[in-house]
């Protein structure tokens, strides 16, 4: 009978096995990455990674809820800012997106392949985020602005894919399409969606 493994830190080893497993997740897809290959980028051995995750299927779920706790804080931070004049609070929203999409640019990645993959959101970002939060920001903003929450729910959804757009691009091909030279041009990135993405989600109000 095989024993288990010795692992001297396994709290440690269990969160590098997901980190690589959401990195290479993200990357490949669940049908295209192997425990093997999560193993050899976690640095650890395939009997290892299986005494943390008896399958890929339980890895895979381990993975999504590591995606799904930073996007429900993110979230929760978001709420406390629907206090604010509509347009500063969608400001200020776009800002708190992009930025939180660059720094988890990878389980963003994930999410969306998740859903491409199943053509669903998974239940645990839905248990997370609740299953109708665009619809429910859609409808504070209907509420305040008037027009047709699905219309808002809608714009809501184009300027989530252009935060995306611009957090997955190099520094280089950010210099490139802003035609700027600066090391640093995130905030002049930010300070462009802050502007663009406000006025298209509040371009679906009702002509007066």
């Amino acid at each position: 009978m095989r024993g288990r493994p010795k692992d001297a830190k396994p709290e440690e080893t269990a969160a590098k096995i997901v980190k690589a497993a959401v990195e290479l997740f993200a990357i490949n897809g669940y049908a295209g990455t192997s425990i093997r290959t999560i193993a050899s980028s976690a640095g650890t051995s395939v009997g290892t990674l299986q005494y943390h995750f008896p399958s890929k299927d339980v890895l895979y779920a381990a993975a999504m809820k590591s995606v799904y706790e930073p996007l429900s804080e993110m979230l929760e931070d978001a709420y406390q800012i629907t206090e604010l004049p509509l347009e500063e609070a969608l400001r200020e929203a776009t800002v708190q997106g992009f930025r939180f999409i660059r720094e988890y640019h990878l389980n963003v990645r994930l999410i969306y392949r998740d859903f491409f993959d199943r053509g669903s959101l998974h239940p645990d970002i839905v248990e997370a985020t609740g299953s109708g939060t665009l619809l429910m920001g859609a409808q504070v903003i209907a509420e305040r602005n008037g027009g047709d929450a699905k219309d808002y729910a809608m714009a809501i959804q184009g300027g989530v894919f252009l935060l995306i757009r611009y957090a997955l691009f190099s520094i280089d091909e950010i210099q490139a399409f802003f035609k700027i030279e600066e090391e640093d041009p995130w905030p002049i990135v930010e300070d462009f969606l802050a502007r663009t993405v406000p006025a298209l989600i509040l371009m679906a109000a009702p002509e007066a």
